[in-house]
């Protein structure tokens, strides 16, 4: 398993367990936890966004904002994220593709 493969089990897994409010991420610590730079995680959240897997909002003038009305990914991470965290929120196509990747995990370590 990559180490992408493994930010998004673990990222789906531990949203599931917070559904339905979703989770606030700090993108830095995301890139230190997997090895990943920064500008990685934020390719792989708005891949992950786009395909319908998360849903992905910041808090701009105490008022939650999604992805999906900012004009660019640039401005939403740059503009948006004036905190440094990011609300993610499974989506049931999410939460599909999080038991793909369980099954994916056991066929590796042949459980």
């Amino acid at each position: 398993m990559t180490k992408y493969e493994r930010m998004e089990l673990d990222l789906f897994s531990l949203l599931k367990k917070n559904s339905p409010g979703g989770y606030y991420f700090e993108l830095q610590q995301m890139g230190r936890d997997y090895n990943i730079e920064t500008r990685y995680v934020r390719e792989k959240l708005i891949e992950w966004a786009d395909a319908g897997l998360i849903s992905l909002e910041v808090c701009t003038k105490k008022v939650l904002r999604p992805y999906t009305e900012w004009q660019s990914a640039d401005e939403f991470f740059e503009e948006g994220n004036m905190a440094g965290h990011i609300l993610v929120k499974l989506l049931v196509a999410g939460d599909e593709r999080l038991e793909r990747l369980k099954e994916i995990k056991h066929e590796k370590i042949g459980f």
